[in-house]
């Protein structure tokens, strides 16, 4: 049974890898700049497990508390 549970979350972070990287690739080729947008706020909630939740342009709030961290926006 141990070793049964051990091989799914094996599996499952396998799984999670692959998406990750179908999702930087999908993220790589796209052209139109909504779906650059959308596929990058997706790939911010994958990386910082939904967090970030305002983007300003410029720069992305992520965090919690009353003083939430930022990150830049721009390509530099």
């Amino acid at each position: 049974m141990l070793v049964e549970l051990i091989e799914n979350g094996v599996e499952a972070e396998k799984r999670k890898q692959q998406e990750f990287l179908d999702l930087a690739e999908r993220l790589r080729r796209a052209t139109d700049p909504k779906d650059v947008s959308r596929l990058g706020d997706q790939m911010g909630r994958m990386v910082f497990g939904g967090r970030c939740y305002k983007d300003f342009g410029s720069f992305t709030a992520c965090g919690r508390g009353p003083i939430p961290a930022s990150r830049s926006s721009r390509q530099g």
